[in-house]
């Protein structure tokens, strides 16, 4: 794992990802945790890292993981590509359930939105038919429109409250980059969707270079923004092109991952990447950069990547895919509102990030639990320990004398399988516990100090001390005396008595 050492970027590296370095952490960076799932790597667990660079959490899922984040209601949310879904974890980790698109769709993995109110929003993609000779010449009139966004919102007990198809709003003509006389014409490839001030849907569609708002009572195209058919023009800076992660500010602003694969067509340059905030004016219906960074090394993420304003006022930013970079993998990069760097940290080569957010995690804050390694309900991630106020399940619950957590004996000292703290004769073999006088003394022990007669009763002199196991002696008042211990009679004979 990762391990900040100074500030000048010293990393343990370890032979299964995550394998990071922290090269800058300056006291201008927002608190938090940062959470990502490593991908590329043949093992891609998803992680927890503290600020500092201390990996707090990281286990291997398979095939679990993608867009792994703390979601808008304090939960943690997944996507499960076995399931097709996404699977919510309370803050500590706990499985609360899983949420499945409805209608014969599947969800996909770009994005998922759990609101506190528990209403659900998923993007799933759908193909049709669709002839292609009446949208473009020499199209294929039997092509196939593939990657079509389908929304769909679902309230707390998972019913369909709001549906809205690309398909029925959005062109294939539209779409840049693409041969349209081809037999398969991807639509949009919805990477991402957000809820605006206003209470509406933004979506962002890569392969149209566009976003795109949605009215989520009526399904309305309330704007388009980039591409081929958008209602704004732009000042300042290149248009976006392939973008990732809009994500809405207020104020009609707008924050976005530019991935720039068709950057070079504006710049003149090699295609890089950036983070872009964009200010629109729906009057005069303007785009107006107000706010962008590009990493120094011009890092250029072909594929994946997210920005995130954090509340400080920072930026995070994940670079996405660079494969164009094969010295590293993936770099998060937080820089401030002046474009300094607060933190950053790159991986190995072949380790990526789909996305990387940083969240206070609720649990790294006090999360309550059993804190004691000996229990049988031990909380590793539990640091303050569950009190009377707390629920039962919480508290501490240590094995029985003798035993472990599932049940077998850890203290059998003549291997009878008779645990020695109900022994009726621990120190002899007897796993019948045969007791004739019912002395709870069992009859194996009493022979072997050959104070048992023939009849089957006992002789004793009186009593002149105990033993403990560790040898403590005490004396014969049996209301103070509890467990397995040694008699010594006056006359010198000697026994093991259990006291319950």
């Amino acid at each position: 794992m990762g391990c900040l050492l100074s500030q000048g970027g010293v990393f343990s590296q370890s032979p299964e990802p995550p394998n990071y370095t922290i090269e800058v952490h300056t006291p201008e960076a927002a608190p938090g945790e940062l959470f990502f799932n490593t991908a590329g790597a043949p093992i891609k667990p998803v992680n927890i890292l503290a600020n500092d660079g201390t990996l707090l959490f990281s286990e291997h899922w398979p095939l679990k993981g993608f867009d792994w984040k703390v979601n808008r209601d304090g939960n943690i949310t997944y996507y499960d590509r076995e399931l097709l879904a996404w699977v919510t974890r309370t803050p500590d980790l706990q499985i609360l359930d899983t949420t499945y698109c409805v209608g014969g769709y599947y969800a996909d993995l770009h994005d998922f939105i759990r609101l506190p109110d528990g209403l659900k929003v998923l993007l799933a993609y759908e193909q049709v038919p669709y002839a292609m000779d009446t949208v473009v010449e020499g199209g294929d009139p039997d092509a196939w429109v593939v990657e079509a966004l389908v929304v769909q919102e679902l309230d707390a007990q998972g019913d369909l409250v709001f549906q809205w198809r690309a398909i029925e709003h959005l062109s294939p003509g539209d779409v840049p980059h693409q041969d349209l006389t081809a037999d398969e014409i991807s639509l949009n490839h919805g990477n991402a969707i957000d809820i605006d001030s206003d209470g509406h849907f933004v979506v962002s569609s890569r392969v149209l270079d566009e976003i795109t708002k949605i009215d989520r009572n009526t399904g309305e195209v309330l704007w388009r923004w980039g591409g081929t058919q958008s209602d704004f023009t732009g000042v300042g800076g290149h248009p976006f092109t392939h973008q990732h992660s809009v994500r809405c500010l207020g104020d009609n602003r707008y924050l976005l991952f530019d991935n720039g694969n068709y950057s070079s067509e504006y710049t003149g340059l090699p295609a890089y990447s950036r983070a872009v905030e964009y200010a629109l004016d729906l009057e005069e219906m303007v785009a107006t950069e107000v706010w962008s960074y590009t990493h120094p090394e011009m890092l250029f993420g072909l594929a994946m990547g997210n920005v995130q304003r954090l509340p400080n006022g920072n930026t995070l930013i994940n670079w996405g895919t660079l494969s164009q970079h094969p010295e590293h993998g993936a770099v998060v990069t937080e820089v401030t509102p002046s474009g300094a760097v607060a933190f950053e940290m790159t991986f190995v080569p072949s380790e990526n990030l789909y996305r990387c957010e940083k969240h206070v995690w609720l649990p790294t804050n006090g999360i309550v639990g059993c804190t004691d390694p000996m229990a049988c309900n031990f909380d590793p991630l539990a640091s303050v320990n569950a009190g009377p106020a707390d629920p039962d399940s919480l508290a501490c619950v240590l094995p029985e004398a003798g035993y472990n957590c599932d049940g077998a004996c850890v203290q059998d000292g003549d291997e009878d399988a008779i645990c020695d703290p109900v022994d009726n004769c621990p120190e002899v073999y007897n796993p019948d516990q045969t007791d004739a006088n019912n002395n709870n003394i069992g009859d194996a022990c009493e022979q072997t100090s050959g104070l048992e007669t023939p009849a089957g009763t006992v002789a004793l002199a009186p009593v002149s001390y105990y033993l403990t196991t560790d040898g403590r002696r005490l004396d014969p008042d049996v209301s103070q005396l509890h467990g397995l211990l040694i008699a010594v009679h006056e006359d010198g004979t000697h026994r093991c008595v259990w006291f319950p």
